[in-house]
């Protein structure tokens, strides 16, 4: 979702890469290649950039409208605001809402 700060395994700063990583692939290299011309030699460093999802940037595209967010009447999570006479679904279709 948001670009590792650091390897998970080794603790080696990674976040400062993930732009010249992009950069590379767009420029044709092969990911491996791409891994190598940024210096990254060891195999868990090279698992962070390789299966990271860049979701982050998919979510900034969904607005809420600018209302306030509802509480759901059994979790503390927060949900989309929807109207009060629907489920809270799908964390509890069969209670109400507050």
């Amino acid at each position: 979702m948001i670009v590792p700060v650091r390897c998970f395994t080794c603790g080696k700063v990674l976040a400062n890469k993930w732009e010249t990583y992009l950069s590379l692939l767009r420029a044709d290299y092969t990911e491996g290649d791409a891994l190598d011309e940024l210096s990254l030699k060891r195999y868990c460093c090279r698992r962070m950039l390789l299966t990271h999802v860049d979701l982050i940037e998919k979510l900034l595209h969904y607005n809420t409208g600018g209302t306030t967010p509802t509480t759901c009447c059994w979790h503390d999570a927060v949900s989309f605001p929807i109207d009060i006479t629907h489920l809270c679904i799908p964390c509890c279709s069969d209670r109400t809402w507050r």
